[in-house]
């Protein structure tokens, strides 16, 4: 049985519950094409900044490589005078080598830098430290065996060159609180390659745009999906009020779906950092899935309203 209802008419006071009903199947549309290009800049954001992040974390890995092998060749080179070899050896091959491997790593840890001049400074700062240590040592080793064994002057020779590959930050006290502040790149090659992870993993934290932070993200794909949501109740109250009908399982279906697609790309990318999850490739391959998904929301919520709809535009003759 078909369900006649008049024309509105611009005397009615208030809009006709079929046109009211079209508004709301705009509106249930305009929020999934929303969420829909909210996925697509997120998505593109994604793969353009994916590269930045792969090299971000890659020279990351490169420092922790040097910093590994800068430790090692303090070991070796600690060990070396406790042993007196440096008589002997110099500076020795175990030394020589780990801080090999830790230039090369600092050299291709510079190659991956993204951070702009300010890196470039702090990896030609570290390389520089490295220089030093190197030297220093060397000096220390062609020392060593001009003082006699035990005397003091021996220990100082090889605390100097240890302290080029190891000595802390220098400190200041902060007039606002009283509390002691690191100096970076004041101190030891060790350090300095601590300070200068710390300071790739901050800049990578930096390049992530505003807009992509967890609370300007959840509002910009859950806000269109929270509207829907009260589009659809107020759909069901119009149409048990006006029609006697229930909501079609369609309009239900359109929803899960939506709310699915916001919450998958809220918690899952964009990630930077320790925390980057959607590479290039996966987004590329998981963003035309998440486009399907919304237009099959947007197909089965344009023919939830579609019975209500045809009643009216095809009256019983």
């Amino acid at each position: 049985m078909t369900v006649r209802l008049d024309e509105p008419t611009s005397s009615d006071a208030r809009a006709h519950p079929v046109e009211v009903l079209r508004r709301l199947r705009n509106g249930v549309l305009a929020c999934i094409a929303f969420v829909a290009v909210a996925v697509v800049a997120v998505g593109t954001e994604a793969m353009i900044n994916s590269i930045a992040a792969e090299r971000t974390e890659q020279s990351r890995s490169n420092i922790r490589r040097a910093t590994t092998a800068a430790e090692r060749a303090r070991d070796e080179l600690r060990l070396s005078f406790a042993n007196g070899n440096v008589i002997l050896t110099g500076t020795g091959s175990g030394f020589v080598n780990k801080i090999g491997e830790a230039n090369t790593a600092i050299a291709l840890a510079m190659e991956g830098n993204t951070t702009g001049k300010e890196g470039r400074r702090n990896f030609q700062f570290v390389l520089g430290q490295l220089a030093t240590s190197v030297h220093l040592a060397d000096i220390a080793a062609q020392q060593y065996d001009r003082f006699p064994a035990g005397e003091e002057h021996r220990q100082e020779v090889a605390r100097s060159a240890l302290q080029a590959m190891e000595a802390d930050d220098e400190t200041y006290r902060r007039q606002s609180d009283g509390e002691s502040v690191a100096v970076p790149y004041t101190g030891g090659l060790i350090p300095a390659l601590d300070a200068l992870g710390d300071f790739q993993k901050a800049q990578a934290q930096r390049q992530r745009p505003d807009w992509v932070e967890p609370p300007v993200l959840l509002s910009l794909l859950l806000g269109p999906a929270l509207v829907q949501l009260i589009l659809a109740w107020v759909t069901a109250r119009v149409l048990a009020t006006h029609f006697r009908r229930w909501v079609s399982p369609m309009l239900g279906a359109s929803l899960l779906i939506t709310f699915a697609v916001a919450v998958l790309v809220c918690a899952q990318g964009p990630q930077y950092g320790d925390g980057h999850v959607l590479t290039q490739q996966s987004y590329a391959m998981v963003m035309p899935v998440l486009l399907s998904l919304l237009a099959a929301a947007a197909v089965l919520a344009h023919r939830a309203y579609g019975p209500r709809l045809a009643e009216y535009r095809f009256p019983a003759s």
